[in-house]
């Protein structure tokens, strides 16, 4: 039998769900696969920026730089060939979201959200990353959202309702998701911290002892390797792996639990203020680029995006089509992905396996049901490649639809470069610069740059 690249891709991701190396390594060789099928498939490039994100946050902790990197690289090949997928924008997002680049990460993820707003397959993540953003009651909404779609994922209650809960301050809530006692090593290696931390809220110190015991444990394991670690590094560890834009509720508990050596969770320092210089510069220097914004100046290496955002800044308000920025020509050649009739088709035929698919499930017709929605799922998958946000048909081979996704990634690469090294620039940018087909740089008061 022959499999297709969809078919790859859904083998593979069915692989990084089990969260261990081996499987990693075997949905990446589906990936790989797929892509030898389908050279351009951006859902493949997805997976392997997946099986990346997991050696680097979760599997191999002594790979960190190595497995970022392919994380990263992966998921700007699948922005740059499909930037209307709402599974690569997540992806996307949770990347800039542990590289610190918080309000890129949001962008991502709202995009993510308006693209499809029912995959409890993508709702669920979103609802945890956004709690790094501060953002808990509308994860919260998420994580509820998800759990209608798809009662199955209750399996993540602890993960993820119990985190959510935690960052609210509703700690007995929190508690109520902990059902099993530590067993030493978890699937997630710093659960067994937060259930500490709940209980320490709670005033329950054995149980919190408990399971921060198990946490180190699992620390010992899995990062020192079995061997003797400094109890600093096990906290230090934590937000590492759990990249909060604002204080969390863990630092009243490793405050207490490190006996006052903990202070405060690591955070991005901006520049020191420096005199005589211009408020606002967006300028090359021999080979690196220096920013000045707030009184506070930076100096980056040089990343594509910058050219198009002087260009913006030279010009507020200007509206910019995406193929001027790419310097790419206007004439589009493409073709559309399917054509009127089959549209109508697909369409009608959706809705007849909607209506059957109910009648099976009023029948408890199991074994017609799994066939109906196989086919469903096939054609609405086939179908959400082959249409746009607005239902008019997608063309393949367009220059105008290759420039916006390039020109998109391009800039919102850029402006989180920036956001690392200065913050507050980061989200001025992010704000005010418009991306997509047009492009443009709005800012929400009178602002002066000077750009050579």
């Amino acid at each position: 039998m022959a499999f297709s690249a969809y078919e790859h891709w859904l083998y593979g991701i069915e692989e990084l769900k089990k969260g261990s190396i081996q499987a990693d390594l075997l949905a990446r060789e589906h990936f790989e696969k797929a892509l030898k099928i389908q050279p351009d498939y951006a859902l493949a490039c997805t997976g392997m920026s997946l099986s990346y994100f997991n050696e680097w946050t979760c599997q191999l902790w002594d790979r960190w730089e190595v497995s970022k990197s392919g994380a990263f690289e992966w998921a700007q090949r699948a922005i740059e060939l499909d930037d209307q997928n709402h599974i690569i924008t997540m992806v996307l997002g949770r990347i800039f979201l542990y590289e610190g680049s918080y309000d890129t990460a949001e962008y991502y993820f709202r995009k993510s959200l308006m693209l499809n707003s029912n995959d409890p397959d993508t709702l669920l993540p979103i609802a945890l990353y956004i709690v790094y953003l501060g953002l808990g009651k509308e994860a919260l909404k998420l994580f509820e959202r998800s759990l209608e779609l798809n009662p199955f994922n209750a399996d993540y209650q602890l993960r993820i309702g119990g985190f959510i809960y935690f960052e609210l301050g509703e700690y007995e809530k929190a508690a109520s998701f902990i059902k099993h006692k530590p067993n030493g090593i978890a699937k997630i290696a710093d659960t067994d911290a937060y259930c500490a931390a709940i209980y320490y809220h709670l005033g329950q110190f054995d149980q919190m002892q408990t399971y921060w015991n198990s946490y180190l444990e699992t620390y010992r394991v899995l990062i020192a390797k079995g061997t003797d670690f400094d109890p600093q590094d096990a906290i230090d560890w934590i937000f590492k792996l759990n990249p909060h834009r604002h204080v969390s509720h863990l630092e009243d508990f490793l405050k207490f639990i490190s006996k006052g050596r903990f202070q405060h969770a690591p955070v991005k320092k901006i520049p020191a203020k420096e005199k005589g210089l211009i408020v606002n510069s967006f300028i090359k220097e021999a080979g690196v680029w220096k920013f000045s914004f707030d009184n506070s100046v930076i100096q980056i290496p040089e990343v594509k995006g910058f050219y198009d955002l002087q260009k913006l800044l030279m010009q507020p308000g200007q509206v910019f089509h995406c193929a001027e920025l790419m310097g790419s020509s206007l004439e589009d050649k493409s073709e559309k992905l399917i054509d009127e009739k089959s549209r109508r088709d697909y369409q009608k035929r959706i809705l007849e396996l909607q209506s059957a698919i109910e009648e099976a499930e009023m029948q408890n017709d199991y074994s017609n049901i799994h066939t109906l929605h196989e086919e469903y799922d096939m054609l609405i998958e086939h179908l959400s490649k082959s249409l746009g946000l607005q239902g008019k048909i997608r063309e393949t081979g367009s220059v105008v639809e290759k420039a916006r996704s390039a020109v998109t990634w391009r800039i919102r690469n850029a402006i989180a470069k920036i956001e690392l090294h200065h913050p507050f620039m980061g989200a001025h940018l992010s704000n005010a610069i418009k991306t997509g087909t047009f492009c443009s740089y709005k800012p929400d008061r009178d602002i002066h740059w000077e750009t050579v």
